[in-house]
């Protein structure tokens, strides 16, 4: 919780999550300035009898990866100021991935069209 004078703005995904090959996740979290590994809650958290017998001893890393994205505020109007609480749904990492690799070549064929307009 955090009182405001007024009610902040979601930030985008893109300015919640960037992306990232050392991560387990494949993503790397925005949060105040800092980035940070995300490595997210693995979709599949246990394996079925028949797969842990036969990976017995191994250490198993998942394949994907749920993360949580702030999607609005819950805000509590006080007259005088809000209480706002951020408010989260859980999403497949592959979901956010694809999301930015979309935004990532809309702005580099951008970047192509602008560049070739000055020429």
């Amino acid at each position: 919780m955090a009182t405001y004078n007024e009610v902040p703005i979601v930030r985008t995904l893109e300015e919640q999550f960037l992306l990232a090959d050392d991560s387990p996740s494949g993503l790397r979290h925005w949060a105040g300035g800092w980035i940070g590994p995300v490595a997210g809650t693995p979709c599949n958290v246990f394996y079925p009898y028949s797969e842990a017998e036969r990976f017995a001893g191994q250490h198993l890393c998942p394949m994907d990866y749920e993360v949580r994205v702030q999607t609005g505020w819950n805000v509590v109007d006080l007259g005088f100021t809000y209480d706002c609480y951020a408010q989260y749904e859980v999403l497949p990492a592959t979901s956010v991935r694809e999301y930015l690799e979309l935004v990532r070549e809309i702005e580099l064929l951008t970047a192509i069209v602008l560049i070739g307009r000055t020429h």
